[in-house]
């Protein structure tokens, strides 16, 4: 496991992301997978978030959960399995 030296996302430090996977905070947030997780949000918690909403979502996450999205994007079904997880309690049995 990676050991993170702080929280990506609070304060807006891409240095640590382009640091650790050689992306960037917008290849993270692209359109699809803000659009996977606005889905995954939307079935595990019933809200129907905005794009700058999603974003705080997501930094409620914990660190462990933010790697896989950062590693394999945010339409990954781990990914999606672990955000439904964190925010509902149970695995999510149309993943």
């Amino acid at each position: 496991m990676i050991k993170m030296k702080k929280m990506i996302f609070k304060g807006g430090d891409k240095s640590f992301i382009s640091q650790y996977y050689g992306k960037n905070k917008v290849e993270v947030f692209d359109a699809n997978g803000l659009d996977c997780f606005h889905d995954v949000i939307f079935d595990s918690t019933g809200e129907d978030l905005t794009q700058e909403e999603l974003i705080l979502k997501f930094s409620e996450l914990p660190n462990e959960i933010k790697i896989i999205a950062i590693k394999w994007g945010m339409n990954d079904t781990v990914f999606r399995d672990e955000v439904y997880t964190y925010f509902n309690g149970k695995s999510n049995p149309k993943i």
